[in-house]
C-alpha cells in the first residue's frame, strides 16, 4: 500500500528554519572567539566599551560601505555583476522570505559574533605573534575566507575586513566596528530584500506585460 504524499513544507516553516540556523552559526562565533581567546591569551572583550563616540563613529562609518554596495549594485564591472548574480540567487534564496525584524536580528547577531571573533581576538592575538600588519591582514583574510562565495565577494569582503579593522583602531572600541558591520548588513539587506527585489519583479512583470 502505498503511502499517500507528504505535503510540502511550509515556506514559513522553512524561512524559520533558515533564520534559525544563521543565528545559531552567528552566535557560536563567540564561543569560538572565547576559546581564541583563551588559546591566544587575550582578554575578550577587553576593547569594549559602551560609549557615545564609539557608536557615533561606527554609524558614520557605514556611509562609505553603503555607498560602495549602491556602486555596485549599479556597476557594469564584471566582478561587480558577479557579485550581484551571487545576491540574486544565494541571498534572495536564504533570506527572501524574511521579516524586517528578522533581518535586522541577524544583523545584529553577525556583527558581534563576527567582530568579536576577528577583530577583538584573531587580529590582537595574531598581532602578538606576528606584528600588528599581519595581524590585520590575517584576521581579513580570515573574515573572507568565511565570506568566500564567489572570487569578486571573497576580495570585497577581505577589503571589508580591513576597513573595520581601522574603524576600531581609530575609536580604539570594538564598539565602533560591531554598530558599522550590523547597520550595514541590516541596510544593505533592507534596501536589497525588501526595496531593489521587489521594484525589479515589478519592472520585470511590466515588461513581460508589454
Amino acid at each position: 500500500m502505498e503511502e499517500p504524499n507528504k505535503p510540502p513544507p511550509l515556506e514559513g516553516d522553512s524561512s524559520t528554519m533558515s533564520f534559525n540556523r544563521a543565528i545559531l552559526f552567528e552566535g557560536s562565533l563567540i564561543i569560538i572567539a572565547a576559546i581564541l581567546a583563551w588559546i591566544f591569551g587575550v582578554p575578550l572583550l577587553a576593547d569594549f566599551n559602551w560609549e557615545w563616540k564609539a557608536t557615533l563613529l561606527g554609524l558614520s562609518s557605514t556611509l562609505p560601505l553603503l555607498a560602495f554596495f549602491a556602486w555596485l549594485l549599479q556597476s557594469d564591472y564584471p566582478a561587480f555583476i558577479e557579485v550581484r548574480d551571487f545576491l540574486n540567487t544565494f541571498v534572495v534564496q536564504v533570506f527572501g522570505k524574511w521579516s524586517v525584524l528578522q533581518l535586522a536580528a541577524l544583523s545584529v547577531t553577525a556583527g558581534i559574533g563576527e567582530e568579536i571573533l576577528f577583530r577583538g581576538v584573531l587580529q590582537p592575538g595574531m598581532s602578538q605573534w606576528t606584528s600588528p600588519v599581519i595581524g590585520l591582514l590575517i584576521a581579513s583574510f580570515a573574515f573572507a575566507v568565511c565570506h568566500a562565495l564567489t572570487k569578486a565577494y571573497f576580495i570585497s569582503t577581505f577589503v571589508i575586513g580591513i576597513y573595520l579593522s581601522i574603524v576600531w583602531q581609530a575609536a580604539d572600541n570594538l564598539l565602533a566596528p560591531i554598530v558599522t558591520h550590523a547597520v550595514y548588513d541590516f541596510l544593505a539587506l533592507l534596501y536589497f530584500m525588501k526595496w531593489l527585489r521587489p521594484k525589479d519583479r515589478a519592472s520585470e512583470k511590466e515588461e513581460a506585460d508589454k
